[in-house]
């Protein structure tokens, strides 16, 4: 019943923070590059991952393949 109950909250915490992401401006750190800004886009209709391909897309973007190529 507890595993049931955090399930619920953590479903409640990630609509709310989809709705800020929707509805306010984010403000994004300047130090970060500005592919890694690409992939922050509050409208859902503009996110990387949310096109035609999909998880391809977010695969093949620059700042993914960095960061892979760092690891």
């Amino acid at each position: 019943m507890e595993a049931m109950k955090e399930v619920s909250v953590a479903k409640s915490m990630l609509q709310c923070i989809r709705r800020r992401l929707s509805t306010k401006k984010v403000k994004l750190l300047p130090w970060l590059s500005c592919e890694a800004h690409s992939l922050l886009k509050g409208d859902p209709t503009l996110r990387l991952g949310s096109w035609t391909r999909g998880c391809h897309d977010i695969k093949n973007h620059k700042w993914v393949n960095e960061i892979a190529s760092e690891s």
